[in-house]
């Protein structure tokens, strides 16, 4: 699937999985944060993680990334966009194997 459609501002938006950089959670809305924009949308990140598919990653419980946009990688985070986003115990192991790949 190349998009996803998002309730935004009260409407439906599609956006374009390669788009995405990554996705925060932010309480009981998803923070998704484009190359040009930013947006918020009532969505939980698993429902998202479902929606997605391959070439994104859930590195942390408020964190998933677009594995393209990353920029470089530490055990212990990722950047992408100058940001440095927490790699989460939980999911530290499976993080390393896949970027190991």
């Amino acid at each position: 699937m190349n998009y996803i459609e998002l309730k935004i501002d009260g409407g439906l938006q599609k956006i374009n999985t390669r788009d995405i950089l990554y996705i925060q959670a932010l309480g009981n809305y998803a923070k998704v944060v484009c190359r040009s924009r930013s947006m918020l949308s009532l969505i939980t990140l698993r429902e998202l993680e479902e929606m997605l598919g391959t070439g994104f990653l859930r590195i942390h419980k408020s964190f998933i990334v677009n594995t393209y946009a990353i920029e470089e990688k530490t055990r212990a985070m990722v950047v992408i966009k100058d940001r440095e986003l927490p790699i989460g115990k939980t999911y530290k192991n499976s993080v390393h194997q896949l970027m190991s790949m």
